[in-house]
């Protein structure tokens, strides 16, 4: 069973290829997760993306780290 609710417009959804692809071109994007009191947190980032991992910095406490849930959002910026 997936976490995510299933694409109303699956014509747009991508294949894992195409978004990998994206993953490895971009080097930055909007870092979005719940904050504090569910409230919703988003920061620019910059990434790499190697061997299947997504790496970004943080320091050892903030937001970034001290983010609720598990399901982040990064929207890439290309």
């Amino acid at each position: 069973m997936s976490d995510f609710r299933e694409m109303r417009r699956k014509r747009q959804q991508l294949s894992e290829d195409e978004s990998i692809g994206i993953l490895q071109k971009a080097t930055a994007g909007t870092l979005a997760l719940l904050g504090d009191n569910g409230y919703p947190y988003a920061v620019p980032i910059s990434y790499v993306y190697a061997d299947g991992k997504l790496y970004f910095h943080s320091a050892l406490s903030g937001h970034k780290v001290d983010g609720k849930g598990i399901s982040w959002l990064l929207n890439v910026h290309k």
